[in-house]
């Protein structure tokens, strides 16, 4: 019986034409698939849900979108989210999408590896965003010892196939690869 291929969902949260964090998932995805892996780009765009409302749950219930998010992430052996940072935190895009997700089961990530990654135009690669991101991480009680990666000028870096960010998405994928080893049924 051959080996069942890893699967790996890498999510911006960006819905940006020229996203350059859907371009640094698009690009993993591609890396990851390289390494063996089943990998998708799970754009929020075809998940569209109002903003998280605990009252508006309670009117018309938890959207169908959640529930369809949901599942996607939770087929997915790894989940990656791939963040631009607003004013030092994650897109409002992403944090909706993971609360509307978190009410259709309470942690439906827990102990799943989850790397996080941010794309900045500027030198800093979403460090501030990313560190807000590892705390709701954290109290969703996912596997994230990976440390994330923050891509600062990536713009240019991935628009010239810059050979050193692609070993840092490889390694980052291999590292995500290895941390959830012990997922994985033999």
């Amino acid at each position: 019986m051959g080996r069942q291929e890893r699967s790996i969902a890498f999510v911006p949260g960006s819905r940006r034409a020229d996203s350059v964090n859907v371009a640094l998932a698009e690009l993993s995805a591609a890396i990851a698939t390289d390494l063996g892996c089943v990998a998708t780009v799970v754009h929020l765009d075809d998940f569209a849900m109002p903003m998280y409302d605990g009252d508006c749950e309670d009117e018309v219930g938890v959207p169908d979108a959640a529930a369809r998010l949901h599942d996607v992430l939770v087929a997915s052996e790894i989940v990656v989210l791939v963040s631009p940072e607003y004013n030092g935190a994650p897109t409002p895009l992403l944090k909706n999408a993971i609360d509307w997700v978190t009410r259709v089961s309470k942690r439906p990530l827990e102990n799943k590896t989850v790397g996080l990654m941010s794309a900045t135009p500027g030198s800093g690669g979403g460090t501030s965003g990313l560190k807000v991101l590892s705390v709701i991480m954290a109290s969703l009680r996912v596997n994230h010892e990976v440390p994330p990666l923050g891509v600062g000028k990536a713009r240019s870096r991935i628009a010239d196939n810059d050979p050193v960010l692609r070993d840092e998405i490889e390694r980052f994928v291999s590292s995500l690869l290895v941390a959830s080893a012990g997922n994985v049924p033999a």
